[in-house]
């Protein structure tokens, strides 16, 4: 539904306004820090290259600065988070609507997609009104996977076998998504608290992909391209990362665009553009050589930092990555502290943030991912709600209590436990002392 609106004004771009109008109405706590000043900056930046941009290229500069101001997003959920801490507990809570989501309404609109053209389009663009990309659902299936593993909802079995079906289906069609859900997972692995175990995972993945080779076997093209829905073609996929696949059309793609990548750091880092790169509103694709298509629609390299680096310049560049890392090393402060101090929903929680941070990392690194709304909202959201975590986790230790269940039956619940704005209730009042006797007054008068 990312096309859902009134062009130019999309979904994305209207629920981006309301959620600064409700950020400006609250009265809590800011987010503040190097790293929130260091991202203001970046987003100010943009706003005044693409104010200069306006008036060649009128909106597609706006569009194209789309990159950077997503980011206000992260600002917005920390925000309302820091304003009213139990929120967070909220979105936590909520998030197992989405992994029933992606299982039931996700995966199976993204089939149907590439089977069939009998979803229609957007009046007004050339879009199905239901459509998914793969690389963005392998992106939330891994934040899905550590949230069940960590048990904020139940693991129930035919969620448990969907999941990991939908999962293998989409990593045949998305090496950038595979490679993101793997390396999602293995962040979240190293930030899982003990009481995380993703036994439960590897056997009903070990089954499907019994299934998925005996489909396979059978020699038939599930999608009707140049992928078939297989084991084999699993295989292929991650031979085709490091350049050894045999499949012509998956070392086509990537060598048309590590040569585009090279152009660019080439221009860049070694070139005119050093500075302030080519600007927002360009096409990039037409103006460096790459284009495929006829209208032109192509407008990134399919690399969302690249395209930060090409758009904005090295220096931007530079500062887009400094404001990574210092949200990792944050996080992973975080991440060591809650398990010192035996916090393991917050542990749990910077797990599933983290999954989404570099699977999306990593997703945007083969494919249009930050430019969209349908990927830019849920890395940025999981950046800000992991940072505002940061500093709850330290006024607010116990917010998360409750929300994942205690392993071990022996230990008593703590005494601090966390209820939302609930103010303590008052002490009983001690009984009234007794009254002192009355003392004789002394009546200098006397009556006569």
């Amino acid at each position: 539904f990312a096309y859902l609106g009134v062009p130019p004004l999309f979904i994305g771009e209207v629920t981006l306004g309301l959620g600064l109008v409700a950020l400006a109405t609250t009265r809590g706590a800011r987010p503040r820090g190097a790293l929130w000043t260091m991202l203001g900056v970046v987003i100010a930046w943009a706003a005044i290259r693409v104010g200069l941009g306006l008036g060649t290229w009128e909106l597609d500069a706006a569009r194209d600065g789309m990159l950077v101001f997503y980011a206000l997003f992260a600002i917005v959920a920390a925000g309302l988070v820091l304003d009213r801490p139990e929120r967070l507990r909220t979105l936590i809570s909520r998030f197992g609507v989405v992994v029933w989501g992606l299982v039931l309404v996700g995966a199976p609109v993204h089939f149907v997609n590439r089977l069939t053209d009998a979803i229609p389009e957007w009046p007004w663009a050339e879009v199905e009104m239901l459509q998914t990309k793969s690389g963005d659902l392998l992106v939330l299936l891994a934040a899905a996977v550590v949230y069940l593993a960590a048990r904020f909802k139940k693991p129930r079995p035919a969620l448990l076998v969907g999941m990991i079906a939908a999962t293998l289906g989409l990593m045949v069609t998305s090496r950038g998504g595979m490679l993101g859900f793997v390396l999602g997972l293995g962040l979240a692995w190293a930030w899982r608290p003990a009481s995380v175990r993703f036994g439960r995972f590897a056997y009903v993945t070990a089954a499907v992909l019994l299934v998925g080779a005996a489909v396979g076997s059978t020699g038939v093209s599930v999608y009707g391209d140049s992928r078939d829905l297989s084991v084999g073609q699993l295989v292929e996929n991650v031979l085709s990362l490091g350049g050894q696949s045999q499949n012509s059309a998956l070392e086509g793609t990537a060598e048309w665009r590590l040569e585009w990548w090279g152009d660019i750091v080439g221009y860049t880092f070694g070139g005119e553009h050093f500075a302030a790169g080519k600007g927002f509103g360009v096409n990039l694709a037409s103006d460096d050589g790459y284009q495929v298509t006829e209208d032109e629609s192509l407008r990134s390299p399919h690399n969302s930092h690249l395209t930060v680096l090409a758009r904005g310049g090295v220096p931007m560049f530079l500062v887009w990555l400094a404001i990574q890392a210092a949200w990792f090393v944050a996080v992973a402060r975080s991440v060591r502290a809650a398990k010192r101090d035996g916090l393991d929903a917050w542990a749990a929680f910077y797990a599933v943030c983290g999954a989404i941070w570099l699977g999306g990392h990593v997703n945007a690194s083969f494919d249009v991912y930050l430019e969209g709304p349908m990927g830019a909202v849920w890395f940025w959201t999981a950046f800000g709600l992991a940072l505002a975590g940061t500093q709850l986790q330290r006024t607010h230790p116990q917010l998360l209590d409750g929300l994942i269940p205690d392993r071990s039956a022996s230990v008593a619940p703590r005494a601090w436990a966390w209820t939302p704005d609930t103010p303590p209730e008052p002490a009983p009042l001690a009984p009234p002392r007794p009254a002192a006797p009355a003392l004789p007054t002394w009546d200098p008068l006397p009556a006569a």
